[in-house]
């Protein structure tokens, strides 16, 4: 049976990651190409494609809509684009939130808010996974870069305080 012949277009991603794709790749006799870069090659032709569409990628998004209708099996391993029907392999986001409910809970924290630099989906299913099992105090508030003044974003100091008030 000759190799299939796979891309992984990932751009960042985490060494655990890669050693579980390369684990896998390697039992079920896959050949990788590796993509760490947000463009993807030009001309490539393969039996399939493991991405992780992040925010703000519009072109990925659309040259992998293209490869998908083609019928070249596509797995996204995030949920960042929930509009894109794939299939995907992802952790439980909401779980992950109830667990740093959890968590913050234990340590008799009262006053907690989440903030992220994006707000994707993931982010949503975390926040409502956290304002599911959040029993601690106030109310949880969500914060996200669109709502730091830019000036407070890139120092930290400024954004510590930001985020105190």
């Amino acid at each position: 049976m000759r190799p299939k012949h796979v891309l992984l277009q990932l751009g960042y991603t985490s060494k655990r990651r890669l050693e579980a794709i390369a684990a896998f790749a390697k039992a079920h006799n896959w050949f990788i190409t590796l993509e760490d870069r947000s463009s993807l090659p030009r001309g490539w032709t393969g039996d399939g494609v493991l991405t992780l569409l992040r925010a703000r990628q519009p072109r990925l998004v659309a040259y992998v809509r293209r490869l998908a209708a083609r019928g070249i099996p596509v797995v996204d391993l995030s949920i960042c684009h929930p509009e894109v029907s794939l299939p995907r392999v992802i952790g439980d986001h909401a779980a992950i939130g109830a667990l740093a409910a959890d968590h913050f809970a234990e340590r008799r924290f009262r006053n907690v808010a989440l903030f992220s630099k994006d707000f994707t989906h993931t982010e949503q299913l975390r926040f409502d996974g956290f304002r599911r099992r959040w029993r601690g105090g106030r109310p949880l508030e969500l914060l996200w870069r669109n709502e730091v003044p830019e000036k407070r974003y890139d120092d930290w100091n400024a954004l510590m305080r930001w985020l105190v008030k």
